[in-house]
C-alpha cells in the first residue's frame, strides 16, 4: 500500500511543481524590475539580510515600521527605475532608466526591515553573485521554485493521498492567481499562501484518512508546510492555531486517538510548536506588527460603528483581489475572472453544505465563522491600535485557502451526474482566467494598458521580457494548458483506478463478468 501510494504520489508532485514553477516563473520574467508590490523594499530587505544586517536601527521622527538598512547602489534606485511608469499605466516599462553596476553600500530606508528572516535568507542570495540585473531575475526564480515546491507537495497529496478526488480541484481554486502572481515575485506572502495550501491540503489528507494508519510521509509533509507557514512571516502561527482546530473537529475522536497516538505524529507537532515559538520570539523582538502609516486615518473620535463598516468594507475588497493581481493602481483586475473564481469556490462550499457528513459540515461552518471573525478582527484591530485601516488581499488570503480546500475534501465520492460536467468546465474556467490575468499584466508593461494589442508593436518606450514575449507567452501558457488538462482528468469522483490494494485480482474480476453475462442470458 505504502509503495503504491508512493508511486503516485511522486508523478504528481515531479508535474506540478515542474508546471507551477513555469507559470511562476513567467510571472517574474514578465514583471518589470520593483514592480512588484513592495518590490523595492522586499529586495532591499533580501540584500541586506545575507549580508549580515538582521535588523537596523530605527529613524527619530518617522513611523516605527521604517528602519535603515545599507544595501547595494543598485537596490537602492529601485524607486528611480520604476518611478517613470509605475504611477502611469498607459506607459509602457521601457522608459525606465539603467540600473548602476556597483558595490557601494548606500543606506536605505526600509520597511519590510522587521520581517522573519527565513524568507529572505532563503531568495537573497543570488545578490551576492552578480551587480546586475540578472541577480534580480535569479531572487524571483528562486522564491517561484520555493512557491512551486509548496504547491506540487500540495498537487501531489491530494491525487495521491486524499480519498476524494475533488481536493486536486480544491487545491486549484486555493491558487488563485493573486497566490501564482505573487509566486512570482521577492514577497513572502507569495511563499506564506503556498506553505498554507500546502499545509491545509497535507493535513487534510491525514486528519480525514478512512485507514488504520499514519503515513510516514504524509507526517513529513505536513511538518514541513507548517513550519515554513509559521516561519515565513508574522502570523502564520495564528493561522496554524485555528487550521488545527478545525482539522481536530473534522477528523473524528476516532481519528484523533489513533494520530494522537503516533510518535511520528506528535514528534512533527513538537517541530511545529518549535517553529512557532522561534516566530513568536521574532515577532515581539523584533516588533513585526508595526506598520507605516497607509489607509484612512481613525482617531479616538471615530464611531466603533464607523471603524467596523470601514473594516468590513476593506476585507469585501482583499476578497475580490484573491482572483486578481498585485500591481497596484496600475491594471485593474477582470471582473468575469472574479465571478468565475467566486462560483468555483462557492460550488464547492455549497455542495460541501448539501452532500458532506453532518460532522464535516459543522467543521466548515466553524471554519468559515472563524475564517471570516479572524480576517475582519486583524483589520479592525490594527485600526485601534495604529490609528489607519489598511490591509490587502495577500494578508488575508494565506486564512482564506482553507475554505475551498476542506470543502473539497469532506465532498463524497458520489456526486449527481452534473459535477462531472461542472468539474471539467471548471477546470477550464481556471486556466482562462490564470492566462487572462497574466496576458493584462504582461500587456500593460510591454505597449501599455492602452496600447495596441499586438504586444511586439513598435511604440514609444516599449518594454520586452528578459526572453522576449514570445518566450514568456510559451512559458506560461503550455504549462497552464497541461496543468488544466492534468486537473480536469483527475478532478472527477469515479474516474481515477482504484489503487492495487483495493482492486480485485484479474481471475475474479473476469469470473465476475462471466456470471454478470450468464445472468443476463436467463434473464432473457
Amino acid at each position: 500500500m505504502a509503495s503504491e501510494k508512493r508511486r503516485r504520489f511522486l508523478p504528481a508532485f515531479a508535474v506540478s511543481f515542474a508546471g507551477f514553477f513555469a507559470v511562476c516563473s513567467a510571472w517574474n520574467l514578465a514583471t518589470p524590475l520593483f514592480a512588484g508590490p513592495d518590490g523595492v523594499s522586499q529586495m532591499a530587505r533580501a540584500t541586506s539580510i545575507v549580508r549580515g544586517q538582521l535588523l537596523g536601527p530605527r529613524i527619530p521622527g518617522m513611523a516605527p515600521g521604517y528602519i535603515r538598512v545599507s544595501v547595494p547602489a543598485q537596490f537602492a534606485d529601485g524607486f528611480a527605475y520604476r518611478g517613470c511608469f509605475a504611477p502611469y499605466p498607459a506607459r509602457p516599462a521601457g522608459c525606465a532608466p539603467g540600473l548602476p553596476r556597483s558595490d557601494r553600500m548606500v543606506p536605505f530606508l526600509s520597511y519590510n526591515g522587521r520581517e522573519p528572516p527565513l524568507y529572505y535568507l532563503a531568495v537573497g542570495w543570488p545578490s551576492l553573485l552578480d551587480r546586475g540585473a540578472s541577480s534580480m531575475w535569479l531572487m524571483g526564480l528562486v522564491s517561484s521554485a520555493l512557491v512551486a515546491l509548496c504547491l506540487g507537495i500540495a498537487a501531489g497529496a491530494a491525487y495521491a493521498w486524499s480519498r476524494s478526488t475533488l481536493l486536486v480541484m480544491g487545491v486549484a481554486v486555493a491558487a488563485t492567481p493573486l497566490a501564482i502572481n505573487l509566486g512570482g515575485e521577492v514577497n513572502p506572502s507569495g511563499l506564506e499562501i503556498a506553505a498554507a495550501v500546502c499545509a491545509w491540503t497535507v493535513g487534510l489528507t491525514l486528519a480525514l484518512d478512512d485507514s488504520r494508519s499514519v503515513r510516514t510521509a504524509n507526517v513529513a509533509a505536513l511538518t514541513f508546510a507548517a513550519a515554513l507557514l509559521a516561519l515565513v512571516r508574522p502570523l502564520g502561527p495564528l493561522w496554524l492555531v485555528l487550521e488545527g482546530a478545525v482539522l481536530a473537529v473534522a477528523a473524528g475522536p476516532a481519528r484523533r486517538r489513533l494520530l494522537y497516538a503516533n510518535r511520528t505524529l506528535r514528534a512533527g507537532l513538537a517541530v511545529i510548536l518549535v517553529a512557532c515559538a522561534a516566530s513568536l520570539s521574532w515577532t515581539l523582538a523584533a516588533h513585526s506588527l508595526d506598520l507605516i502609516p497607509v489607509g484612512p486615518r481613525v482617531t479616538a473620535r471615530t464611531p466603533v460603528l464607523r471603524v467596523l463598516h470601514l473594516g468590513m468594507d476593506r476585507l469585501a475588497e482583499d476578497i475580490k483581489e484573491y482572483p486578481g493581481f498585485d500591481v497596484p493602481a496600475e491594471v485593474p483586475s477582470s471582473w468575469p475572472v472574479e465571478v468565475a473564481w467566486g462560483a468555483a469556490a462557492s460550488g464547492l462550499v455549497l455542495g460541501a453544505l448539501v452532500w458532506a457528513r453532518a460532522r464535516h459540515r459543522r467543521s466548515l461552518v466553524l471554519y468559515l465563522v472563524l475564517a471570516f471573525a479572524t480576517a475582519a478582527g486583524l483589520i479592525v484591530g490594527h485600526a485601534f491600535k495604529d490609528g489607519f485601516l489598511y490591509s490587502q488581499g495577500r494578508y488575508t488570503l494565506p486564512i482564506a485557502v482553507g475554505i475551498p480546500l476542506l470543502a473539497a475534501s469532506v465532498l463524497p465520492s458520489t456526486l449527481p451526474a452534473g459535477w462531472r460536467l461542472a468539474s471539467r468546465a471548471a477546470a477550464g474556467v481556471l486556466v482562462l482566467g490564470q492566462a487572462a490575468n497574466f496576458l493584462r499584466v504582461l500587456h500593460r508593461y510591454t505597449v501599455g494598458a492602452h496600447g495596441p494589442l499586438d504586444m511586439l508593436a513598435r511604440v514609444p518606450d516599449r518594454w520586452q521580457p528578459p526572453i522576449g514575449v514570445p518566450g514568456v507567452l510559451v512559458l506560461f501558457l503550455v504549462p497552464a494548458a497541461f496543468l488544466g488538462a492534468a486537473l480536469a482528468r483527475s478532478a472527477w469522483p469515479g474516474r481515477r483506478r482504484l489503487p492495487a490494494h483495493r482492486r480485485l485480482p484479474a481471475h475474479r474480476r473476469a469470473a465476475g463478468r462471466r456470471r454478470a453475462r450468464r445472468t443476463s442470458r436467463s434473464t432473457t
